[in-house]
């Protein structure tokens, strides 16, 4: 049986964006003019607490240990990081739209927190030879996007009738 990806793994790749954050926005400490950056590293602190507390889902673990389960190795790096870049993005995407009347702190927070995801899940996949990216990343986000639509719906009593007919994502590279 192969190793499984641990929750600390997982952690340690979205840490790796905040705290590269943290170096940069400590080099702008002495030259801005309030003396004090946005934070936006802390903020990113927030994506991990809500995995831990179980406000978010972290789907990265149940899906890589299952194919580390059926494969019979360990997930890489890449593939992990990949993964949780696009958990955070899911996440913080859904608090963007779930969230009535944002503060504008809240509005960067979780803005800054969808940026750095992007480039942790896009910088980490196969080379552009081996898959066609931009289909893949164009059908994942039609489809997630199809969430908070069908929750608009059903939260208004009388306008949504279920549709038992769901279409399943299918990525062909």
């Amino acid at each position: 049986m192969a190793e499984k990806t641990s929750f600390d793994e997982v952690k340690e790749d979205w840490d790796s964006i905040r705290e590269r954050i943290q170096q940069r926005e400590e080099e702008f400490e002495d030259n801005i003019t309030q003396g004090e950056t946005a934070g936006i590293a802390d903020s990113l602190s927030r994506t991990v607490e809500n995995w831990e507390s179980g406000r978010k889902s972290l789907r990265t673990l149940p899906v890589l240990n299952t194919v580390e389960e059926y494969t019979g190795s360990k997930a890489d790096k890449e593939t992990r990081r990949t993964m949780v870049g696009l958990d955070a993005y899911i996440n913080n995407l859904d608090d963007i739209i779930d969230t009535q009347n944002p503060e504008k702190q809240e509005k960067v927070e979780l803005g800054a927190a969808v940026a750095f995801a992007g480039p942790l899940t896009f910088l980490n996949t196969p080379e552009p030879s081996e898959v066609n990216l931009e289909e893949i990343a164009v059908r994942y986000l039609t489809d997630v996007f199809q969430i908070p639509h069908e929750e608009n719906k059903r939260s208004s009593p009388g306008r949504y009738t279920p549709d038992l007919k769901r279409r399943k994502l299918q990525l062909k590279p």
